[in-house]
């Protein structure tokens, strides 16, 4: 077991027609060896993020900890009832900085 992921989307719709429908990308990073795992997605619905957070567990490993932004893609019923069959925390963050 690993210790803590860090998991975001990254938005690709701007080339989805050169990618084979691929708009977006779950790109996740073990925190501490430096692995990386990047899965395509054609949406952010749950179905298709729910698969790709899986694959990226079968690639790394399962982690203690999955840190990941508020999104609705992340953030829902499914994604935590997933979950609760492995032993891993979800951890969310705010994206929003303020500097003085």
């Amino acid at each position: 077991m690993t210790e803590q992921y860090q998991m975001d989307l990254a938005d690709m719709r701007k080339f989805h027609e050169q990618n084979d429908g691929t708009k977006y990308l779950l790109v996740a990073n073990d925190c501490f060896s430096r692995k990386a795992s990047v899965q395509p997605l054609p949406n952010k619905n749950t179905p298709p993020v729910k698969d790709a957070i899986n694959q990226v567990i079968k690639d790394l490993g399962v982690p203690e900890r999955i840190q990941f932004d508020k999104g609705r893609e992340f953030i829902n019923k499914t994604l935590e009832k997933n979950n609760e069959n492995e032993k891993t925390s979800l951890k969310t963050f705010n994206t929003l900085c303020q500097f003085n």
